[in-house]
């Protein structure tokens, strides 16, 4: 590439096309972005989904963010939306359905003195099913009865401290810490269209995205109604709920073609490189939010005609959405996709903010290509050049789908407390695979099911004394068979090697310890990034060996090790304190557990020699830059009872002092 055109931001046309398709192939390799992996991504979430919700459950997940897209970058976020089938939401002149009486049934209308898009809950009927949340949130005004938008939030977000779950609120949802900081909202199903969005459904589309179909179909699924007034109201938001669109948002970003989606990525990441500079210049790096992202790309694409939105204009497609955003700014005004007439700029860019956004994006447009510095720095190696400029051998593409089929297994675990009607379900998925990466991922739930079938029951009565040996042999036996397929892949042993200790098993927990020490060493908490060193390696070790996909995960799944805390049973002991303080599960790296484990078993056994030689190594994984105490808490508490158990309670006070403070920065950086 020309330095000086590297330098300017000018480049002519052929310039600008070669490197749009560098960019473009680029991305797909930083992010793991290739049509087979956000196949696969999307697939595994729709699954996740299907398997979590039953027709006899009252509350439905509804999977939102990000990674339902299919994008898994760093701290892509990750919502769900829990929705409560025991409420529905209709309009005034609409017919309420028969047998109807177990259900509330809310009525909808516009909310006044707001921006559109809000509406207020008035009550039509109780259910006999009510929830509570819901009924501590109806407030009467004259002779009506409504639901308070911020009492019911306020009610969900006190369920959850009640059954000691730490969260905090964000808009309509609570973020709760668990293991990647989820969104969670519980919010009403709305079968109906909003009428303030008929407009989108009629309105003169032609370049013919999204399709009639995809419209038709969208409008007859309706809605969601969240719990969140408009911050911009000029009244009280007390009785204000949102109408939410994430259903159809999720079916339109899955319909985009593949380069409007990564044109959608580049913009996500472009906001992502700013985020520093809004935070000091402006002083909030949320006035630009990836919500506005979304909308770039669905007014774009649908201005647009298809054949625009080509690779080698990867560039151009960006810089056209760009565009469309600094207009917008410009202007104060950011249309609603669905709602044109709701502005989304309103509550944050006017007056000073207004003016110092537009100078933030001016400077970028001046840029251009140089906005992208580290992508841009990435092209400029002739080495990365060389490889993007030729087209991906079935060996590269067979080492994508490993990396994001792995990736998908990580997330494959329990689906909920049904777990025989679950197992049904994923043996239907099953024996509908069509593809062996689905395969794959559907037999993980299968098998993680059948795990937890025997987690349910090695429960606490079987795991002490309190039955007869004969029979507590026989049921644990049933146990261990149960959590052999899970514990075949990968670092998953380490559920077996636990197992074996509680059972008192102290040499064969051992024996598995060490085997599995050289994997667990090599655990990544982002599976998706791989250095091109990373991926030779694996395509030289497995590259024409004959080997099914199914055994290349079985030997290279990496994951933490997930503990619930309500399955005490099936945790050590000495982790029963730190697991009663959760909120649902605790998390600890492969390896920092694995050399506990070690340490435990060399105690039990009475082998100090090997003890202290865990516990040495315990200390150097303190360090480690993907497992160690700057990543988790963890080995800072697994010290701490080590030095407990060795009596050295000076040592244990600090490592203890020292996962407090782990925490509490993790915390903070979340």
């Amino acid at each position: 590439m020309d330095g000086s055109g590297m330098e300017t931001g000018k480049l002519d046309d052929t310039e600008n096309e070669r490197r749009s398709v560098l960019l473009s192939r680029l991305l797909e390799r930083e992010f793991l972005l290739t049509q087979e992996a956000v196949d696969i991504k999307r697939r595994t979430l729709l699954m996740s989904e299907w398997l979590s919700n039953d027709e006899d459950r009252n509350m439905h997940e509804f999977k939102a963010g990000s990674r339902s897209e299919g994008v898994d970058m760093v701290d892509s976020d990750n919502d769900i939306l829990f929705t409560d089938r025991l409420v529905t939401v209709l309009y005034p002149d609409q017919y309420v359905p028969q047998n109807s009486s177990p259900r509330t049934i809310l009525f909808m209308k516009e909310a006044h003195d707001c921006r559109p898009g809000f509406v207020s809950l008035k009550i039509g009927q109780l259910g006999k099913r009510g929830r509570p949340a819901l009924l501590d949130a109806i407030i009467q005004k004259g002779d009506t009865y409504f639901v308070s938008s911020d009492i019911y939030r306020e009610q969900c977000s006190n369920l959850l401290t009640k059954k000691g779950i730490k969260s905090f609120p964000n808009g309509p949802s609570n973020t709760v810490n668990m293991l990647t900081g989820t969104d969670s909202v519980i919010c009403f199903p709305c079968n109906s269209w909003p009428k303030v969005a008929n407009e989108w459904l009629t309105r003169t589309r032609l370049y013919g995205w999204p399709s009639e179909k995809l419209i038709n179909s969208i409008g007859q699924s309706g809605c969601h109604i969240v719990p969140v007034g408009d911050k911009c109201s000029s009244h009280d938001t007390l009785l204000q709920w949102r109408v939410s669109f994430v259903a159809a948002e999720r079916r339109l970003v899955h319909s985009l073609s593949h380069i409007q989606f990564k044109v959608y990525v580049l913009l996500k990441y472009f906001l992502k490189q700013i985020k520093g500079t809004l935070k000091d210049t402006v002083g909030d790096d949320d006035i630009l939010c990836s919500y506005f992202m979304k909308i770039l790309i669905f007014v774009a694409v649908e201005n647009t005609s298809q054949r625009f939105w080509q690779e080698r204009n990867f560039f151009l497609c960006f810089w056209f959405c760009f565009n469309i955003l600094i207009d917008w700014v410009l202007e104060g005004y950011c249309p609603n996709y669905f709602i044109p007439a709701h502005n989304m700029f309103q509550r944050k860019v006017h007056g000073q903010h207004q003016r110092k956004l537009l100078e933030i994006l001016n400077n970028c447009h001046r840029m251009k290509w140089m906005c992208f510095p580290h992508l841009l720095k990435s092209l400029s190696n002739p080495r990365t050049q060389a490889e993007l400029q030729h087209p991906r051998d079935s060996q590269d593409i067979d080492c994508g789908v490993d990396i994001t089929v792995i990736n998908a297994l990580r997330r494959a675990g329990p689906i909920n407390r049904n777990v025989l009607k679950t197992m049904a379900k994923t043996l239907h998925l099953l024996s509908k695979s069509q593809t062996e990466s689905e395969e794959i991922i559907t037999y993980t739930y299968a098998m993680n099911t059948l795990s937890e079938i025997a987690r349910i029951r090695a429960d606490q009565g079987s795991m002490v004394d309190g039955q007869g040996n004969k029979s507590r042999y026989k049921t644990l036996r049933k146990c261990k068979h149960w959590l052999i397929p899970t514990a075949s892949f990968g670092t998953n042993v380490l559920y077996l090697a636990t197992f074996h200790f509680l059972m008192g098993d102290y040499k064969k927990s051992l024996e598995i310890c060490i085997q599995v020490m050289p994997l667990a060493s090599n655990f990544k908490q982002n599976v998706l990034h791989k250095s091109s060193e990373e991926k030779a390696r694996y395509m030289l070790k497995y590259t024409g060996q004959g080997q099914t996909l199914l055994y290349r995960c079985r030997k290279e799944f990496k994951n933490v090790l997930i503990f619930f805390k309500e399955e005490p049973w099936m945790c050590l002991p000495h982790l029963h304190t730190e697991l009663s303080k959760c909120n649902y599960i605790i998390t600890i790296c492969p390896l920092p557990y694995a050399v506990f484990l070690l340490f435990m078993c060399f105690h039990e056994l009475g082998d100090t020699r090997g003890r202290d030689a865990a516990l040495r190594q315990l200390r150097v994984v303190k360090y480690d830059h993907e497992q160690g105490g700057h990543q988790s808490c963890w080995v800072h508490y697994l010290l701490h009872i080590c030095f407990k158990t060795l009596g050295d309670n000076h040592r244990a006070d600090r490592a203890y002092r020292e996962a407090e403070l782990a925490s509490a920065s993790r915390r903070w950086r979340k």
